[in-house]
């Protein structure tokens, strides 16, 4: 099956940009050159990073938005998504103060509702499901990228079995 995303149409319009600036370092003296070759360099891998964090936004969006159930998603993904949440959540902020009252029972149970997607798989995918869509910050490296892909089916390496469509 072939997807068509719209941030591939944007990254391969942004490569113009890679492109006039190497034509422009060929112009130059030798110092000159290698700035430009550099800033190519760091301009495709902001790109590149870009253009990864905007597909994994756009496929979240078309989840929600095409009104997919939950059972048509990977259970990795269902629970990668609790996951995100578990640091800061009610349960855990329970564990973290003796306020028992009835504020907090109407927080443990909001939140519970809010992962009950996990057995009640009819539901539609709406804003409780969650995944990082973005690299963490300063690291940009394949680690990073294959744990942003990752999250989905729980592949290792997303590429490794990976067909290439021309």
């Amino acid at each position: 099956m072939k997807y068509h995303f719209d941030a591939t149409e944007d990254f391969l319009m942004r490569q113009n940009e890679i492109k006039i600036l190497l034509e422009t370092a060929q112009e130059k003296d030798d110092i000159r050159k290698e700035t430009f070759f550099k800033l190519s360099i760091v301009s495709l891998v902001t790109k590149f990073q870009v253009f990864v964090e905007s597909v994994l936004k756009e496929f979240v969006y078309l989840i929600k938005i095409n009104h997919i159930q939950y059972k048509r998603l990977p259970l990795y993904m269902k629970l990668n998504s609790v996951k995100i949440d578990v640091v800061n959540n009610a349960l855990v902020n329970l564990s973290k103060h003796n306020k028992f009252d009835e504020d907090t029972r109407q927080k443990i149970e909001k939140y519970i509702l809010s992962i009950d997607y996990i057995f009640k798989d009819e539901q539609i995918v709406n804003e409780n499901l969650k995944l990082k869509t973005s690299f963490p910050l300063g690291r940009t490296g394949k680690d990073e990228l294959l744990n942003l892909f990752k999250q989905i089916k729980g592949d290792e390496n997303i590429f490794s079995n990976t067909e290439l469509v021309h």
